[in-house]
């Protein structure tokens, strides 16, 4: 460690802002050569001076960052030596501070940071990795450059408003052979994405995922994942579910939501296919939002964001607790999915004083609890999911009521078997026709109808309901989509989960319908919850490879603002098909042309296309043949327009040529 203040070369040291696992940070002056500028100098641990490993690390960091020249990435000036063999590097100093510490004070502070500015910081952070990523070596290749630590830590606002990306001391340029970082954890776990969270080969998408984990966490106001235990944080990291943000923070607009969930897919298929793809669509919310913003608003609301307390509140609230600054483990876990479901043989420890809402689960040969509503509710997401619909819930240990009646009680109305025993208009299975397709086709000619979708799982059969109006989506259930509901509006850390809790314990105890124990305005919050859940449904049925589906018409109402299932598909295909699965379905038609169909240009602005969307449409209907376009289109593009493709064939607002050869038969 260095003296702080002295002399270190032509460098005249400051304060000290920090160690890592390979070194240590100073703030200083640069007085050689005249120039008497602010640096940072990044100095090389003296223990690892004799580490070929970590010399050559170091070293490679110094290499690349200065081959950034890029106004969001911070500049490295030089590698230098001392004479005692120490290493160190210099670069910018940002007069300003680091987005975790801007989040830090925020949450003690007990203040949200505003969604603009935080799709602010994200997009500029973007532009950094958009340069990153996309840059060529000398024989115009790509290098596949990726910074592989994309935190809060290393994202650094100036006090003038500018956004800097720093820190690229464990990137990797992933095209050189070496490929010494496979298998290795490079960054952060909270913010890694799956492949690099197991070590595998990383590309561009890795970065993508992790800006998308620190936007998350800048809406949310906690982190996507816990870390205090890596074998959990992993298994949740590689979990597809994501909670969206707006659980935590109502003013996150759905529009955001959506493409902050896209870009946190756990499949790189699936996943936004790039920085600047993930850019373009931030920066559209954006403009809905604020419009432009400029460096003197970024400062307007960091001042705001970080002024103190009002006068009058206490020393506790204007610093927070502990308990309420703190994420707990079990809160977390609770928020990505439903833990395993282990019911314990005894019941648990706590008395049942001690538990606000204690509940009981009967099974067939014995009965556990009292448990928190909460956890119950839990546990039977897991059975239900199994198919074991044998166990009923109480409030006191006995005279439980069944799970049938249990589901009546938390139900808004839906009857999953109305469509079981009607005549069906369409009997189909989705290996045959994809359900791109049955939504084009219900959504053209405007259908009103059930749309079940029902397949084989473990223990049991796995049935989902689609409710169409109109060629618009109305609802989507499953058997145990209410209880999820239940378990989001009961969820601990909610505002509110008391008041749902209370009015859901007492319809057990009475087995009457939760919904006449609420006020309208709570029910409204119930539907707003169910609205998520919809969407997961439909989702979740579009990544299925396998399935009977079955539509029986009849009248259907839709409510305002429901979704066109035409203008839908484009999304979901993108997020739920993976590449291998888009060029299975493609395959026999890579030999034919792309040909518009009439209605093309009038649905375009209906489905709201990026630019980099409408680019790679273009490339593709002016190719000769699929297969050309494809090859004519950028790397990180194909798989976008892959997913583009097949979406508008299947609500035919494209079709294929005649072939050039007879191709194999196919899903369209």
């Amino acid at each position: 460690m260095l003296d702080v203040p002295g002399q270190y070369g032509g460098y005249l040291l400051q304060e000290r802002l920090g160690q890592g696992g390979m070194a240590e940070v100073y703030r200083a002056r640069d007085l050689s050569r005249g120039r008497e500028r602010p640096v940072v100098i990044k100095r090389l641990r003296p223990e690892l001076r004799g580490t070929s490993t970590a010399v050559r690390l170091f070293v490679e960091e110094a290499r690349l960052a200065a081959s950034m020249q890029h106004p969001n990435i911070v500049q490295v000036y030089e590698l230098l030596q001392m004479p005692d063999g120490d290493l160190f590097i210099t670069m910018e100093h940002v007069d300003g501070l680091d987005l975790r510490w801007l989040l830090n004070m925020a949450r003690r502070r007990r203040r949200r940071m505003p969604v603009w500015l935080a799709v602010h910081f994200t997009t500029e952070i973007l532009a950094a990795l958009a340069f990153l990523n996309e840059l060529e070596d000398d024989n115009r290749a790509r290098r596949n450059l990726v910074h592989c630590d994309v935190t809060p830590e290393n994202i650094f606002i100036s006090s003038s408003g500018e956004v800097k990306l720093g820190d690229f001391g464990v990137a990797v340029e992933d095209a050189r052979p070496e490929d010494h970082h496979l298998g290795q954890l490079r960054g952060k776990l909270a913010y890694c994405s799956p492949e690099q969270a197991v070590g595998d080969r990383l590309d561009g998408r890795s970065d993508v995922y992790a800006a998308a984990a620190v936007l998350w966490e800048a809406l949310a106001g906690r982190p996507l994942v816990p870390t205090r235990d890596p074998r959990q944080a992993r298994a949740q990291i590689a979990k597809g579910h994501r909670p969206p943000p707006s659980a935590f923070n109502p003013d996150v607009p759905s529009a955001l939501e959506d493409v902050v969930l896209a870009a946190l897919s756990p499949e790189r298929a699936r996943r936004t296919p790039s920085a600047r793809v993930f850019r373009d669509r931030l920066l559209r919310v954006q403009a809905s939002l604020v419009g432009t913003v400029r460096a003197e608003d970024v400062v307007r609301g960091m001042t705001a964001l970080l002024a103190p307390p009002a006068r009058g509140t206490t020393p506790t609230e204007a610093l927070g607790t502990a308990r309420a600054t703190r994420t707990d483990d079990l809160d977390e876990h609770i928020l990505i999915g439903p833990p395993e479901v282990v019911v314990a043989d005894t019941p648990a420890i706590l008395p049942q004083e001690e538990l606000e809402f204690p509940t009981w689960l009967h099974g067939p040969e014995r009965v556990s609890g009292p448990w928190p509503l909460h956890e119950v509710l839990l546990r039977l997401e897991g059975w239900g999911a199994r198919g074991a619909m044998d166990w009923g819930v109480s409030v006191t240990g006995r005279d439980p009521i069944p799970a049938t009646r249990f589901f009546q009680v938390i139900s808004s109305g839906f009857d999953m078997g109305a469509a079981e025993v009607a005549q069906p208009l369409l009997q189909t299975t989705i290996e045959e026709v994809g359900m791109a397709t049955i939504f084009g086709q219900l959504g053209r000619t405007q259908m009103s109808g059930i749309l079940t979708v029902t397949r084989g799982a473990a223990g049991g059969v796995d049935r989902r309901q689609i409710h169409v109006a109109q060629g618009r989506l109305a609802d989507a259930r499953s058997p145990m989509s209410d209880v999820r509901v239940w378990t989001v509006s009961t969820r601990p850390d909610r505002e509110g989960a008391g008041v749902f809790a209370a009015a859901l314990h007492r319809a057990i105890a009475e087995g009457r319908s939760v919904l006449e124990l609420l006020r309208p305005d709570r029910q409204a919050e119930l539907q707003q919850t169910h609205s998520f859940e919809v969407r997961r449904q439909v989702e979740e049925v579009f990544e299925w490879t396998s399935g009977r589906i079955r539509f029986v018409p009849c009248p259907m109402v839709h409510g305002v603002g429901a979704p066109r299932l035409v203008d839908l598909v484009p999304a979901l295909v993108l997020q739920t098909h993976d590449e291998a699965r888009l060029l299975a379905a493609l395959a026999p038609f890579l030999r034919r042309q792309v040909v518009p169909t009439p209605d093309l240009e009038d649905s375009l602005p209906a489905l709201d296309l990026l630019e980099a969307e409408r680019d790679a449409l273009l490339t593709l209907l002016a190719a000769p043949s699929l297969a050309e376009g494809l090859a004519a289109l950028p790397q990180d593009s194909v798989g976008l327009a892959e997913a583009l493709i097949y979406a508008l064939h299947g609500v035919a607002l494209v079709r294929f040529g005649p072939p050039a050869v007879d191709p194999p038969s196919g899903l369209f």
